[in-house]
């Protein structure tokens, strides 16, 4: 928000900071309105002043040239070479002397031209910036020598044109919306510097006629009033310079004087307005009520949006002519052929707005004010002013009355609040005076209860003073923050006890940076549509055991489109993390999340019940690329065998026990799975997620040159399966190792082989049971000499013993069993 210093003066005493501008920002800053800027615009013309031509002549080596002598004041006379043609002796113009540096970083110095000394030089509006970009000046600016316009010679430039104020640029908090005017921030420094405020002139010479245009509200839930003024034989056109100065001061541009009368009085008065062309207006009607589901309504800029129905519009008898607040429509615009304009003024529910400008990615200052909130008490009042000026400088006559429409006033509830209360919170003791004089200065009406008791009405313009704790922290702000004392806490409050959840994603997170993973943290909601192309159908999810609802679950008010609804799954987001890096030169990544999945309530019992929506805790991973060695060369096992080895890991350290993978069936794999590279992972028989390479078609779309897999498993399930870790005594007997190849039919699995053998020894006699300390396959092979249909698959076994050293015939007939249980199982021969 900028906010110019002149203009500020209008309201309140601050003339003195015009000097010191520093001394009112510290003020601002300390009061919470954070000054980020400030810009002395004098300083851009320094060194230029007004000048008044004594002689003219002729330059003695150059017809096109003319050497002046120019008067600053005081008996300063400088001799100055120009190349204009417009100027002539007696003109009082502009002249930057040496020193000055002109827009764009011309700078002014002493020099000679075609032999003659020039101090300075005499300047255009070009050269002074004063016209927009492309557009050349007839010649030097020549100013006003008679009257009360008449320039000052010797005073500054700036100083003479308006053009020596200081902007202030401030960082205002959404709850400060009162502060988003002149007038507004006027009646905060009068707060703070205990000054008396000036309201802005108005002045109306009303006809004695009625307006045609009628209103009617027929949504007060959103649009509690609606005032406007009929104002007729306008003429549209050039607002005047001084108004121009201060919109482009305050950020906004020039458009026309009808136009700018509401920018003006909007950055005055904080209210937005609007302008309507009468003719127009279709039926002079106006109303204010919803959208028409599947009309279109065009903006003034010419974008076309498609309402739904719960848009708030402003409409004639056929058609929406504004959307309320946010923009007002092409179909209804000021144009300069307009002479008849109905002037609105209206209080819109913030939130109302705030819904509009969303969902269609609008931004206006108008609905940024209203989203914040404007004072519904003074809105006759800005309507008031806004014809006043309008009158003043466009001309016309206004209807004899105002509508407006103000049913049910907004009531102000008193807020109680007690001395005790703020000194308990502030930490220190606070005179009933202090309190007292600061709460006055803010405008509401403050009664005495009892002493040290008040009841509060704050005034209209603070529509963020509700509650007691809201004066505590108003008395703090005005008081000054630096009047908090400084105090370690007494640390007497024991920690409260951690959730099992938490502790469990602490140790999750623990044990896959051990693995070498690096976390992720992605927002937990996402788009509704690219989750859908992604997911694929949630039934093959919920097969591979996560629960993964149909229904996305939707939030409200969604800042756009692209993060519309909450998260299924967790893998979308760690996929769009690889695609990311990948283009951002990182071919390798070890990526986990832990998140949750969210659907509606009442699909399946909730953690937390009594709540609308559901979530599921996940452990997500997403792997891409290998390793390499020195030359280049792929040294490492297929992506998501690497990732199915990590995920072993965390399974045994995490304290899983009969953790499998079971392979997909034709059909059953997500779509966005290699079919024939990806399971389903069961703990205790009981599926609980997938793991899987990424699917060939979806890399190739994203121009993914390496390998990827990813996996997801419900945290909630592994939870529920942890065991706690027992004591196993070590052998101090040297182990026996035997390896065995068979030769199996291609459909036949290394992982189906692994688990027949274990489960052979599980079920040996007491004394045999537990020698076999360890199994694991070291080579798979198929050749032409296996036979078609055939591979190899070789397991080294180990057995030990803790009673004593195991001999050879004891170790052989164990073999003998597991190659046995293995055999007629599968149908496999052992490789000789």
């Amino acid at each position: 928000m900028k906010i110019s210093l002149r203009w500020l003066n209008e309201f309140v005493d601050v003339a003195e900071f015009s000097k010191n501008p520093e001394a009112l920002s510290k003020i601002l800053t300390n009061a919470g309105l954070e000054v980020e800027s400030i810009d002395d615009q004098a300083k851009v013309f320094q060194n230029v002043v007004v000048g008044h031509i004594l002689e003219k002549a002729r330059h003695p080596s150059a017809d096109r040239l003319s050497v002046c002598q120019v008067t600053t004041g005081d008996g300063v006379v400088h001799q100055i070479v120009c190349g204009a043609q417009n100027h002539n002796q007696g003109d009082r113009v502009v002249v930057a002397l040496p020193g000055a540096v002109l827009p764009g970083n011309f700078s002014i110095q002493h020099s000679k031209i075609r032999g003659i000394e020039s101090g300075g030089m005499l300047c255009s509006e070009k050269e002074l910036g004063l016209l927009p970009a492309g557009s050349d000046s007839p010649g030097i600016m020549i100013l006003p020598s008679e009257g009360l316009a008449a320039a000052v010679i010797g005073k500054s430039f700036a100083a003479h044109q308006g053009l020596d104020d200081i902007i202030f640029e401030l960082k205002v908090t959404p709850n400060r919306a009162d502060c988003l005017s002149h007038y507004g921030l006027a009646l905060e420094v009068g707060c703070l510097l205990g000054r008396e405020v000036k309201t802005p002139k108005i002045e109306i010479k009303a006809g004695t006629w009625s307006g045609d245009v009628g209103v009617d509200i027929k949504a007060l839930d959103l649009c509690p009033r609606y005032a406007g003024r009929h104002v007729r034989g306008v003429k549209v056109g050039p607002s005047p310079a001084w108004m121009k100065r201060r919109l482009e001061a305050s950020g906004l541009k020039s458009i026309n004087n009808v136009v700018d009368v509401t920018n003006y009085v909007m950055m005055e008065m904080g209210q937005p307005l609007h302008a309507f062309d009468v003719r127009e207006i279709k039926g002079l009607s106006i109303s204010v009520e919803r959208s028409k589901k599947g009309e279109t309504f065009q903006t003034l800029d010419g974008t076309e949006l498609t309402l739904d129905g719960t848009e708030l519009t402003i409409r004639d008898r056929e058609r929406a002519v504004a959307l309320a607040g946010v923009v007002g429509g092409k179909n209804s615009g000021i144009s300069d052929s307009t002479t008849d304009i109905f002037l609105e003024a209206a209080y819109f529910t913030p939130g109302a707005v705030r819904r509009t400008m969303r969902k269609f990615g609008l931004s206006t200052d108008s609905g940024y004010r209203f989203a914040r909130g404007v004072n519904a008490e003074t809105t006759a009042l800005v309507l008031d002013r806004a014809t006043s000026l309008l009158l003043e400088i466009a001309g016309g006559e206004a209807s004899e009355a105002k509508l407006d429409v103000f049913p049910e006033p907004l009531v102000r509830e008193e807020i109680s609040i007690s001395l005790s209360t703020v000194e308990s919170r502030l930490g220190y003791k606070i005179e009933a005076s202090d309190f007292e004089m600061w709460i006055k200065r803010l405008g509401g009406e403050l009664r005495v209860v009892n002493p040290g008791v008040y009841r509060f009405k704050a005034p209209s313009h603070r529509t963020d003073l509700h509650i007691e704790m809201d004066m505590v922290e108003e008395f703090a702000r005005l008081n000054g923050y630096d009047k908090l004392p400084e105090s370690l806490p007494s640390g007497s409050f024991s920690p409260a006890s951690h959730d099992g959840l938490a502790l469990t994603e602490m140790r999750v997170r623990r044990i896959l940076a051990g693995l070498g993973c690096l976390e992720a943290v992605n927002y937990a909601f996402t788009s509704d549509v690219k989750q859908r192309e992604f997911m694929g159908d949630a039934e093959k999810l919920r097969l591979a055991g996560l629960f993964v609802s149909d229904h996305d679950v939707k939030i409200v008010n969604p800042l756009n489109e692209e993060i519309n609804v909450m998260r299924r799954l967790l893998v979308p987001s760690l996929y769009r993390n690889l695609v990311s890096n990948f283009r951002s030169g990182n071919e390798k990544g070890r990526l986990f999340e832990v998140g949750v999945s969210s659907h509606k309530a009442g699909e399946r019992t909730e953690r937390y019940g009594g709540t609308a929506f559901g979530e599921e805790a996940r452990l997500a991973f997403c792997f891409w690329g290998g390793e390499g060695d020195l030359w280049g060369r792929s040294a490492a096992p297929e992506t998501a065998m690497l990732l199915k080895g990590i995920v072993e890991s965390f399974a045994r350290i995490f304290g899983l026990s009969n953790f499998k993978f079971e392979l997909f069936q034709d059909g059953e794999a997500p779509k966005f799975l290699h079919p024939g590279k990806s399971a389903r992972l069961t703990l205790n028989g009981q599926a609980v997620g997938f793991l899987g390479a990424v699917h060939p078609s979806l890399l190739s779309e994203d121009k993914i040159r390496v390998g990827a897999a990813v996996c997801e498993v419900s945290l909630d399930a592994l939870m529920t399966k942890v065991s706690k870790p027992s004591y196993k005594p070590l052998s101090a007997f040297p182990k026996i190792e035997r390896d065995i190849a068979f030769v199996a039919a291609k459909e036949i699995s290394a992982g189906a082989i692994v688990e027949t053998m274990s489960e052979a020894a599980r079920l040996m006699d007491a004394e045999s049971r537990g020698l076999l300390r360890d199994l694991d396959v070291f080579d798979v092979f198929e050749g032409a000499s296996l036979g078609e249909g055939k591979r190899s698959i070789a397991v080294r076994l180990v057995f030990q013993s803790l009673k004593g050293t195991l001999d050879d015939d004891t170790v052989n007939a164990l073999k003998s069993k597991l190659v046995d249980a293995v055999c007629q199982k599968h149908g496999a021969v052992v490789r000789g």
